[in-house]
C-alpha cells in the first residue's frame, strides 16, 4: 500500500528530490537513487518473512535464510565496490531478488503460501502503484528534469497522493477502510469530540 508508491515515486522525482534537499552538486546520486529504489521494491516482499517464520515457531528457518543471504550481499558489495557505486546498488537490486526467492521457499514450507499467492495478494498494490506513478511521471517528461525542482517535487507529489487515494477507492484496496477510518476520526477531532482509537476494520 506504501512501499511500492514511495519507491516509486521517490524513483521518478529522485532527481528534483535531491535538488531540493542537497542542490545541484549532489545530481550524480539521482541514478544511484534510482537503483536504491528499486531494490526497495524487491526487498519488501520478503520483509516480513523472518518474522512469520518466527511466529509459527520456525526460529530455525529464519535463522538459516539469512545464512543463506547475507554473506551473499556482502560479497556482492565486495565484488562491485571497484565499479562504483551505481554498480553496487544493482548488485544490491540482484541480491534482493535472490533473497526474495530463498525466503519465499522456506515460507513456503512454513505457512503453505507460495510466492504466486503472494504477487496474487498484491495485485491491487501493483496497480495503485500505477497510478501513484503518473503524475511524477508526467513531470519528468514535460520538464527538463530538474530545471524547476521545487514545483516538480510538489506537483509530482501532490499528484502521486490523489492518484494513490483514487486507486486505493477504485480498486477497493483493503487500506480503503483504514482510510474510512481515518477519516471519521478527524471528523470527531475537529468537532471537538473525543475520537476514540483507531479499530482494525472487521
Amino acid at each position: 500500500m506504501i512501499a511500492w508508491p514511495f519507491f516509486a515515486v521517490v524513483g521518478l522525482l529522485s532527481l528534483p528530490i535531491i535538488r531540493v534537499l542537497y542542490g545541484t552538486q549532489w545530481d550524480v546520486s539521482a541514478p544511484v537513487a534510482q537503483v536504491l529504489c528499486l531494490m526497495g521494491s524487491v526487498a519488501v516482499l520478503a520483509t516480513f518473512a523472518g518474522d512469520v517464520m518466527i511466529a509459527h515457531g520456525k526460529v530455525g528457518q529464519a535463522t538459516a535464510s539469512q545464512l543463506l543471504t547475507q554473506p551473499v550481499r556482502v560479497g556482492a558489495v565486495l565484488a562491485a565496490s571497484p565499479f562504483g557505486l551505481t554498480a553496487i546498488a544493482w548488485a544490491l537490486v540482484l541480491v534482493e531478488c535472490y533473497t526474495v526467492a530463498v525466503t519465499s521457499r522456506r515460507l513456503r514450507a512454513v505457512t503453505e503460501v507460495a510466492f504466486t499467492d503472494v504477487m496474487r495478494a498484491a495485485w491491487k498494490s501493483f496497480l495503485v502503484t500505477l497510478a501513484s506513478s503518473i503524475a511524477p511521471a508526467i513531470m519528468m517528461l514535460s520538464f527538463d528534469a530538474g530545471r524547476h525542482a521545487w514545483l516538480e517535487v510538489v506537483l509530482g507529489g501532490a499528484g502521486a497522493l490523489i492518484g494513490w487515494l483514487i486507486a486505493i477507492l477504485w480498486t477497493g484496496h483493503p487500506a480503503k477502510d483504514h482510510l474510512y477510518q481515518a477519516r471519521d476520526w478527524a471528523v470527531l477531532r475537529i468537532r471537538g469530540r473525543p475520537p476514540g482509537p483507531l479499530k482494525p476494520p472487521q
